[in-house]
């Protein structure tokens, strides 16, 4: 009877047993699959593809984008590219790459008038460094003429597109004495440009500077000690308001070689 008794008791004592293991793994997969950690590992996801998020936005942000972010880009060229010029060098590249982010500016914002005169004044650059190196400045002075003429179609003519308009004439004097034509029709161009600007805000470097090319340019080819003495004292004035001018410096050499005639 005992032992009859002891295995029913063992036989009712098992199935508790193993009702407690069941139990106790039915209780293991309830806290694996908890709302806990199934609500930490989505925002783990969450935070990645906001981490990657964020970062493409910064990397947007850092693109320029803007009409004024690729103008300032391509400024920041083409100071690059006078400053390689007037050490020597050739600032083809840099000034290529300026007058790209220029380009895209003025797509962005057809309606800004400083782009183009930007590029103007690159095309000019180019010209004039063209024209050091013996090359034909031609096809750079067209196309900084034919910016100049849109600009003046977006409104009224400013002080630096007046001066800028004159360095250009400058320029197209210089070439034209170069091969020995008459340069009375883009002279007189540039005088009454650099006039104007004057006239408008009399520190206008910009100006002056035109103004003493034209009078270089002219006593080159006529040995005229007048104006070569006119030439002095417009970069005298452009010193003035300006010292820091890049040209100033090679412009005065210039005039100096003349002196010695």
């Amino acid at each position: 009877m005992r032992s009859r008794v002891a295995l029913q008791a063992g036989v009712v004592r098992r199935p508790a047993r193993s009702e407690g293991c069941l139990g106790s793994r039915r209780t293991s997969a309830r806290r694996q699959d908890s709302p806990l950690r199934t609500s930490y590992a989505g925002g783990m996801r969450v935070c990645t593809l906001a981490l990657a998020l964020l970062t493409q936005c910064a990397r947007e942000r850092a693109l320029p984008e803007s009409s004024v972010a690729h103008r300032d880009l391509g400024l920041q060229l083409l100071a690059r590219a006078s400053a390689e010029a007037e050490a020597g060098g050739d600032p083809g590249a840099l000034a290529l790459r300026g007058l790209s982010e220029l380009d895209k500016a003025r797509i962005l914002d057809s309606a800004d008038p400083l782009a183009v005169e930007e590029m103007a004044r690159a095309h000019a650059f180019l010209a004039g460094h063209l024209m050091r190196r013996g090359g034909d400045p031609r096809p750079e002075l067209e196309q900084a003429h034919a910016l100049l003429a849109l600009e003046a179609h977006m409104g009224p003519a400013t002080v630096s597109e007046l001066a800028l308009a004159a360095l250009e004439r400058a320029l197209e004097v210089e070439w034209v004495l170069s091969r020995e034509e008459n340069p009375a029709t883009p002279l007189a161009q540039g005088i009454d440009l650099a006039r104007r600007a004057l006239d408008a805000d009399p520190r206008a470097a910009d100006a002056h500077v035109a103004l003493a090319r034209l009078h270089l340019a002219v006593s080159h080819a006529g040995r005229s000690l007048e104006e070569l003495q006119a030439a002095a004292r417009e970069l005298d004035e452009a010193e003035a308001i300006a010292p820091d001018l890049a040209e100033l410096s090679r412009l005065r050499a210039q005039v100096s070689s003349a002196f010695a005639w």
